[in-house]
């Protein structure tokens, strides 16, 4: 299964240098990115499963992702340009 997300930012980046603001976006992503996508992962995957009526519905935990942040390199990025 495979969820994408479309985030727009808009920054006044006047005085960021593209790693400053790189940066500035990868934070943003994996606290909030990740925050918004994953209740609908939770729902998913619960109903995928419970639509097989092989095995029982299947619920993720939830996640405290600023805990998750914290503990390091638990959340990775895939190569993303974001020249301005």
């Amino acid at each position: 299964m495979n969820v994408k997300g479309a985030f727009k930012f808009n920054f006044n980046d006047n005085d960021l240098s593209n790693d400053q603001l790189n940066k500035n976006i990868k934070d943003m992503l994996a606290l909030n990115g990740n925050a918004i996508l994953y209740p609908y992962i939770r729902s998913l995957v619960e109903d995928i499963s419970m639509k097989t009526n092989t095995f029982p519905a299947y619920v993720l935990l939830t996640i405290n992702f600023v805990a998750t942040l914290k503990q390091g390199d638990r959340i990775k990025f895939k190569e993303i340009n974001l020249d301005k």
